[in-house]
């Protein structure tokens, strides 16, 4: 599906730029990620132009900027830059012509400032960070007030004030960009707090060696701090919309008064678990995907670094990536509208892009600190379109976002967030399926299974004596063939060992196998004395099965319990996850317990082993056919399905060594963990193996291509 998409959107793009008549290429660089993809969309934003050098300044004023930190906007749509490298603040207008130059406060001149803030009337606040100050300045440049170091003892480990960003609050008062945090300061220069400190967490190592170390040697070890901010802004109603390197919450947040991120959390990465909680986590989840969110992309394994942050007045987030120069667009919620910009010399890329703002047109101002200039991009329909359907969306006017979302899809259906604006107002429609089948064309399991509770919760209330039947006579049928089972197995189980069946069977061997579902203790204890009279042929078909089941499971499993993407299913690597393991556990178990004066054959170890694989084949097939009528808050029970039987399997495993070889509680331990290092000796010894002869191909290969060049 993500093939068909992507030439869906190359297809879109053509169209798009033959009815507009833009001049780009067809295959537009804008994009935006669904979960670990990056999908092509029409372009979003497009370079109007730049302010390079400051219109009707004197000659005796320089009129390019050296090494800018930062910009903002007033109210009166005029910009103001931090010109570090140049010691001053400059306001102009939006096309670069010069109205206020701030190069002093008070008796000092301004050092290397890396922040300003436009006060309502006129007046600036300037963070002058080499004189260690923030200076509040009248529209005319006079001084009105100086901020230094607020006296207060939660500072007095502070050796060096550095304000670098500042924002004025709508309450009074300042909030300083210091270091890890963002400090919140009133109109007397009071410390008021920290705002929206990251949590450091714990750390074990950490308190270990705490804990063991001497007084000297705890001064010796490194303080841990929390996550920096690196840029942040304040919107009209006091909410802080800040850029931070926080890794485990998200690098953008959205503080309240009271310093809560209010903004979207991280969630699972690439569906990977690290830690026991986490581990734990994904085992009571039944392995169910987890699609991949985070704020940016990695680059070169790197976590993006948000240099620059801005809102507009319908709460759009716009983020600059320093390391890539890509500029990042979210909505209220934090669903990613567009990914555009790049790095690069031409118009429209960036080499270190600072900071930004957006208009009320929308239009995005961009400063580049390296360039030492402002670039200007203009929103194209297509945005405007998306963001106008989010915007419809949050006002509960699910009928215009509806329609808009729809002329979004005109012009490219692909756009991954449109198919969930759609699917979202028809759930609060109450179109159940419509919602469902609209998530999953977006990838969105969680929205989908919320859409599926909804849908059966109706569907049963509907037809609840349809439902109570269907359970009742599937729970009697389930019961009927367990009962039959159950007889039929302790049948074939009973003549095996009254040798009243000399040798198994095929058939004969299978229920053999079914009976260790009722009976393990026996079923072992048979195998044990059967000496040659066992079938390997069962054995065989039972793996055989066990595969088909795993296949069964990844088609027909419900889309909420999925634990691999369709398109992604390898079926080679499907069965090597199934067989690679069970064949160099039963080797390596057999060769462990013949070292121990084991009693088992590897006829009788294989049989076993196959024979253990009977819950994986029951539990698997049952769990994909019960995933249709669970919801996603259910999932404890399809977890118990396949990771519970996983269990039960390795307990088999270890009663199977226990029995067979007649061994105590002891030595079958050390035997399964004697076992279990040669399992992965021997896949460490493959693999080696695999390397080294596809390294010997490799210098064969160059090695007659060097000849055929000689020659």
């Amino acid at each position: 599906m993500k093939n068909t998409r992507v030439v869906s959107a190359v297809l879109s793009l053509v169209l798009l730029t033959g009815m507009t008549g833009m001049q780009a290429a067809a295959y537009s660089t804008d994009y935006t990620i669904d979960g670990n993809d990056r999908i092509a969309i029409p372009e979003t934003y497009l370079y109007s132009y730049s302010i390079n050098v400051l219109e009707g300044a004197g000659p005796e004023t320089r009129i390019y900027f050296d090494q800018p930190a930062d910009l903002r906007m007033d109210g009166e749509e005029n910009l103001y830059v931090a010109d570090t490298k140049n010691n001053r603040v400059v306001k102009m207008d939006k096309t670069g012509h010069l109205l206020s130059l701030y190069t002093d406060a008070g008796d000092t001149k301004l050092n290397q400032p890396q922040g300003v803030w436009p006060g309502p009337d006129g007046d600036v606040y300037i963070a002058d960070t080499g004189n260690q100050r923030i200076v509040h300045l009248a529209e005319d440049g006079s001084l009105i007030q100086e901020y230094g170091l607020p006296d207060s003892p939660v500072l007095s480990e502070v050796q060096v004030y550095s304000p670098t960003k500042i924002a004025l609050s709508p309450t009074g008062g300042l909030y300083v960009l210091m270091g890890e945090t963002i400090m919140s300061i009133d109109e007397e220069n009071n410390f008021r707090g920290y705002i929206g400190q990251t949590d450091v967490g714990f750390d074990f190592v950490d308190w270990l060696l705490r804990l063991v170390a001497s007084e000297a040697q705890k001064v010796m070890i490194g303080k841990r701090t929390a996550a920096s901010y690196t840029n942040f802004t304040v919107n009209d109603e006091g909410l802080i919309y800040a850029a931070s390197q926080d890794e485990k919450e998200g690098q953008i947040k959205v503080l309240n008064s009271v310093g809560n991120n209010i903004y979207r959390k991280l969630s699972s990465i690439d569906g990977s678990f690290s830690g026991v909680n986490d581990w734990v986590g994904r085992y009571f989840s039944g392995n169910v995907i987890n699609k991949p969110f985070r704020y940016g992309e990695l680059v070169d394994g790197e976590e993006p670094v948000f240099s620059g942050i801005a809102v507009d007045k319908n709460g759009m987030i716009t983020v600059a990536e320093k390391n890539t120069g890509k500029l990042y667009q979210y909505d209220q919620t934090g669903n990613l509208l567009t990914v555009f910009g790049g790095l690069g010399s031409n118009q429209g890329e960036f080499t270190i892009p600072a900071a930004l703002v957006t208009d009320d047109a929308g239009r995005l101002y961009v400063l580049d600190s390296s360039k030492g200039n402002i670039q200007v991009f203009e929103p194209t329909v297509f945005i405007q379109k998306v963001q106008q359907a989010t915007i419809l969306y949050n006002e509960g006017d699910y009928d215009g976002a509806s329609a808009l979302w729809n002329e979004v899809i005109a012009i490219d259906e692909t756009y991954p967030l449109a198919h969930i604006g759609l699917a979202s107002t028809a759930y609060k429609a109450g179109d159940w399926e419509a919602a469902m089948e609209g998530y999953r064309y977006a990838n969105d399991r969680v929205q989908y299974a919320k859409a599926f509770s909804e849908y059966r919760y109706h569907f049963m209330q509907e037809h609840f004596l349809l439902v109570v039947l269907a359970a009742a006579a599937v729970l009697v049928g389930i019961g009927a063939l367990a009962v039959l089972l159950s007889r039929q197995s302790k049948r074939v189980l009973m003549g095996f060992e009254y040798r009243q069946i000399p040798k198994l069977g095929v058939g004969t061997g299978m229920l053999m196998g079914v009976s260790l579902l009722f009976r393990p203790r026996r079923t072992m204890e048979s195998v044990k004395n059967s000496r040659g009279r066992l079938s390997v042929p069962a054995g065989m078909l039972i793996l055989l099965l066990a595969l088909i089941v795993r296949v069964f499971f990844i088609y027909t499993v419900s889309y909420s319990f999925q634990d691999v993407e369709l398109e992604d299913v390898n079926l080679l690597l499907e069965t090597a996850k199934i067989l690679l393991p069970f064949f160099t556990w039963v080797g390596a178990s057999y060769l462990i317990s013949a070292q121990f004066n084991g009693e088992t054959t590897l006829e009788e170890n294989f049989v076993a082993a196959s024979y253990c694989m009977v819950p994986y084949v029951v539990a698997e097939f049952a769990a994909a056919l019960l995933s249709h009528i669970l919801c996603v808050s259910e999932k404890t029970l399809f977890a118990v399905l396949v990771n519970g039987v996983m269990l039960w399997m390795i307990w088999l495993f270890i009663r199977a060594i226990f029995i067979l070889n007649d061994y105590g509680t002891g030595q079958t331990l050390l035997v399964c963990l004697l076992s279990l290092c040669a399992v992965i000796l021997i896949w460490f010894i493959a693999l080696l193996g695999y390397t080294l002869v596809g390294r010997i191909f490799q210098f064969v290969r160059d090695l007659i291509q060097e000849a055929s060049l000689l020659t």
